[in-house]
């Protein structure tokens, strides 16, 4: 066998291994008290990705939804319900399949219960979201965001 064949053969296997791996997926919620959006900062960035809305694994047989709501819990101290599906898509920086949800905050003070992975923990004004990302904001978000505004003007 030639070297060029070996090489064929080598990514031919690594596709083959890569393609029965599932897809790690995140649910990420975008969390509203009236005219703020809970928020956290990555205690280390992921490519452009400092700030981001509070998210985690979905763990097989475990739904969006619930992961969403479990995470923020367990991350922020906030208690929130999923109100709508957002939608999905890869996420540029992460390269990981992503589900947004936008949820309404019930209880709890928000904190930064995870200082592994987040460094801070806070209600950002819902004008002022875009000014804290700095990855792609996901189209269904940036929808979502601009109605809640319209409500509130």
């Amino acid at each position: 066998m030639n070297h060029s064949t070996n090489v064929l053969t080598e990514f031919v296997s690594k596709r083959e291994v890569q393609r029965k791996q599932p897809r790690l997926r995140v649910a990420i919620g975008v969390i509203r008290k009236g005219h703020q959006i809970l928020m956290v900062r990555r205690r280390i960035p992921e490519g452009n990705l400092v700030w981001q809305f509070p998210a985690g694994i979905i763990k097989p047989n475990t739904s969006g939804k619930n992961t969403v709501v479990a995470e923020t819990k367990k991350e922020t101290g906030v208690t929130c319900r999923v109100v709508q599906f957002l939608g999905k898509r890869l996420h540029p920086d992460t390269k990981v399949e992503s589900e947004y949800y936008l949820c309404e905050y019930l209880d709890g003070r928000a904190t930064n219960r995870d200082k592994d992975e987040n460094a801070e923990v806070k209600w950002v004004d819902i004008d002022r979201v875009s000014d804290y990302i700095t990855s792609d904001l996901y189209e269904g978000i940036r929808d979502a965001l601009c109605r809640i505004q319209e409500e509130q003007e």
